[in-house]
């Protein structure tokens, strides 16, 4: 029951086996064993499955009936996102854009997601999501971030973000079809 209830809650959240498993910090194989019934997680596992899905642990476990999580009454406290610079999945609670130094190659915002599991010490943990060509671009994203947890969702996919090539250890450029886009501006 518990593996049928965590394939239909992973579907549900658009998420893969793979998605799943980075976000917990395990291989692709353990959720496929969770979800075949072959395994089951420790208490560690099924709070980090409970969290990045948004249900109640009896939920999660298949002991009550299923709750409508994206209800245009509850907020989500945080959202799962996908950083585009590293390509992690985690949870945020809250963001914030930092500025760089204005460049026409290279993006000059970044948002950072404030991760919702704290670090060493109890400190918030501070996440690099994605780069941004404008800080209205930018604020627009954090905008409808917001909207999204306002309405309960508990998933965002970035969208207003810069398109990028990396070069090098440190070095982000635009890619010709940004740059292409901000002499047309």
């Amino acid at each position: 029951m518990f593996g049928e209830r965590l394939t239909q809650l992973r579907k549900q959240k658009g998420l893969s086996q793979n998605d799943l498993a980075e976000a917990i910090g395990i291989s692709r194989q353990a959720i496929s064993k969770y979800e075949n019934g072959l395994a089951e997680p420790d208490l560690d596992k099924i709070a980090k499955l409970r969290d990045i899905l948004g249900v109640s642990y009896a939920d999660l476990l298949g002991k009550e009936p299923k709750q409508q999580i994206t209800s245009n009454n509850v907020s989500s406290a945080s959202i799962t996102i996908t950083s585009l610079i590293n390509d992690r999945l985690g949870s945020y609670t809250g963001f914030q854009v930092a500025e760089g130094i204005p460049s026409k190659t290279a993006p000059s915002f970044l948002l950072i997601g404030e991760s919702s599991q704290r670090g060493f010490l109890g400190t918030t943990r501070l996440v690099e999501l994605g780069w941004y060509q404008t800080r209205q671009a930018a604020e627009t994203e954090i905008k409808k971030i917001q909207d999204a947890m306002l309405h309960g969702e508990t998933v965002y996919h970035l969208a207003y973000t810069a398109k990028v090539n990396k070069k090098g250890t440190f070095g982000v450029r635009l890619t010709e079809d940004a740059d292409h886009e901000a002499q047309s501006n």
